[in-house]
């Protein structure tokens, strides 16, 4: 079929556009592209809130070695005893976090080491073999990890487990950080095999989609439940909070609900409905010596009390009488401070802290119970 030459014409004058809208559609996509790698962070090494332009850590090659010699920390003697108080040493209070963004991994291990159940399951799992390496049992694929032994730079990087002295319960906690990035870097599907392949590359010069260290790839676990899966074989149920669901003003967060509508005739009936759901769905779960974590990711008011946004807590215990939460903050600091001070409300800023679901509800974004 022949059209007239004239079939195209009415068009004919977005030609001189096309080049200029194609160069902005690749320029767009690009600045995506990079910022999507810029919150991809596996650790401080690679945050530029901390390190800036540092983030590129193949100009080392090029650059004056006097700019990087603060760098360079003195390495810790090598550790090997994996519990140093035996099963004491996996408790939630011992947890610290490290230079890893992989709160939502050690939120959940807090949260297992919160029960004697849970404790004793994580102390069976991880042995030492007689050739200095390491195996871990990951009960929820049925699968081991075996890891070789922790480097000093390891040691330096990864989470630790400190009593209420500040001495060493063991290097459990790390080894089972390193077991899981390492399970983790071997499972990831072929998306952020490309995005960490050109992430490590860009700001690496390393052309792999593993982690630099594997311990590293605990942080692939901050955004899913993977290690709920894998250490407590359940999966996450999530709970949205009234100021997740609601907002301030009744503008939500996400996509519009029945109950954000109702919250602008009703708003304190609203708020009662959610700290009612929850109430009833924890005490079917914590006594049951299941686990449970609670997040902070899209709520910055917390901030003006003590705790930090883009965040993920371990739920210890739950007061039904007095529904309250008693939470574990991985970093071993943090706790619920009085608005705008740096006064922790229980007068000890150890990252564990109690809060009613009233105030949960305004402070966190979600809440997910093992189930």
């Amino acid at each position: 079929m022949n059209l007239p030459s004239g079939a195209f014409s009415s068009i004919a004058f977005l030609r001189p556009y096309l080049k200029q809208f194609f160069c902005s559609a690749v320029v767009l996509f690009f600045l995506a592209a990079t910022v999507s790698l810029l919150h991809d962070v596996e650790h401080t090494g690679q945050d530029v809130s901390v390190r800036g332009w540092r983030i590129f850590t193949w100009l080392k090659l090029i650059v004056p070695k006097s700019m990087y010699v603060h760098e360079t920390p003195e390495l810790p003697k090598a550790a090997t005893i994996l519990f140093a108080q035996g099963l004491d040493s996996l408790r939630p209070e011992t947890i610290e976090q490290g230079a890893i963004y992989d709160c939502r991994f050690l939120a959940t291990v807090a949260s297992l080491t919160a029960s004697e159940s849970g404790r004793k399951q994580l102390y069976r799992h991880i042995k030492a073999l007689n050739n200095g390496s390491y195996t871990v049992y990951f009960p929820g694929v049925g699968e081991s990890v075996t890891v070789s032994a922790l480097s000093p730079e390891e040691l330096l990087l990864y989470a630790k487990s400190k009593d209420q002295d500040g001495k060493s319960t063991g290097i459990w906690l790390a080894v089972l950080e390193k077991a899981y990035g390492q399970y983790r870097n071997q499972h990831q599907d072929f998306f952020a095999q490309v995005r960490r392949f050109s992430k490590h590359a860009i700001f690496e010069g390393r052309f792999s989609a593993d982690s630099q260290l594997p311990g590293f790839a605990a942080a692939y676990g901050a955004t899913d439940d993977q290690a709920a899966l894998l250490l407590g074989e359940r999966k996450l149920h999530e709970w949205q909070t009234f100021s997740f669901e609601c907002g301030e003003f009744g503008l939500g967060k996400s996509y519009a609900t029945l109950r954000q509508l109702s919250s602008w005739f009703d708003r304190d009936g609203v708020r009662q409905s959610f700290t009612g759901e929850q109430d009833k769905a924890l005490r079917q779960v914590l006594p049951s010596g299941l686990f449970a974590i609670a997040t902070t990711e899209l709520n910055g008011n917390c901030q003006a009390y003590g705790l930090n946004p883009g965040h993920a807590y371990g739920v210890l215990a739950y007061d039904a009488q007095k529904r309250r939460l008693k939470l574990k903050d991985p970093f071993g600091r943090g706790d619920l401070h009085f608005a705008n001070s740096n006064k922790a409300i229980d007068g000890v800023d150890d990252g564990v802290f109690e809060i009613g679901l009233s105030d949960f509800n305004l402070l966190f974004s979600h809440l997910r119970l093992a189930q």
